[in-house]
């Protein structure tokens, strides 16, 4: 998904319904670098973690 747009809009709706939200930042990607920074700088300020898919994973087990 494209993570300045629709993983954004998603996770906009989600916080404000009251979920709890967390950003798997390489599980998402964007059309160039710097719409792709500027996504995830937003997810920080806005979801509850951003994690990685790592990070995602082992919270899983």
């Amino acid at each position: 998904f494209a993570a300045n747009l629709c993983t954004d809009s998603h996770m906009r709706e989600l916080v404000e319904q009251g979920f709890n939200v967390v950003m798997v930042e390489d599980a998402v990607g964007a059309p160039g670098e710097e719409a792709y920074d500027a996504a995830v700088l937003n997810y920080s300020m806005i979801a509850n973690a951003v994690w990685t898919t790592d990070e995602a994973v082992a919270f899983l087990k």
